[in-house]
C-alpha cells in the first residue's frame, strides 16, 4: 500500500495495476450511486474488485468489468484478487472497455454537455 499519492503517481500505478479495489460497505448511499474511486479506476482502464451492490454492480456487470465478493468475506475477496492478477487473457480488453465506459459515462465534456442539454430541456417546459 503506497499511502497518500499524488495525481502523477496514481497514473503510474494504474498503468501497471491489474484492477482496482473498492471495498466499500453496502450502505444505501453507496448502492444508489457510483463512488468516485470506482470511476477513477475505470478512467485508468481498470476492472474493479468490489462487494458493492446497486448502481456500481449494475454498471460493472453490464460491461464485464467487475470482480465481486460478498461484503465481509475475506476468502472470497482473496479469490477475486487472485482472479484479477491471474487473468492475462483479458487484461488489454478490460483496459479498453473500462476506459471506453469512463469516456462515455463520466468524462467531463460528456457529463457537462448532457447536463447542459437537460437543463435547457427542463427550463423550456411549462
Amino acid at each position: 500500500m503506497p499511502g497518500w499519492i499524488d495525481r502523477e503517481m496514481i497514473g503510474d500505478i494504474m498503468s501497471v495495476a491489474r484492477g482496482g479495489l473498492a471495498p466499500y460497505t453496502n450502505e444505501l448511499s453507496f448502492g444508489m450511486s457510483i463512488p468516485n474511486k470506482v470511476i477513477e479506476y475505470l478512467g485508468g482502464g481498470l476492472p474493479v474488485i468490489t462487494s458493492l451492490l446497486g448502481e456500481t454492480r449494475n454498471l460493472l456487470s453490464e460491461h464485464a468489468l467487475g470482480y465481486f465478493y460478498p461484503y465481509g468475506d475475506s476468502v472470497a475477496l482473496a479469490n477475486q484478487i487472485r482472479a484479477v492478477c491471474g487473468d492475462d487473457s483479458g487484461s488489454d480488453g478490460n483496459r479498453v472497455r473500462a476506459k471506453g465506459v469512463f469516456d462515455l459515462r463520466f468524462e467531463a465534456s460528456h457529463v457537462y454537455g448532457n447536463m447542459s442539454d437537460w437543463l435547457v430541456e427542463v427550463s423550456a417546459r411549462k
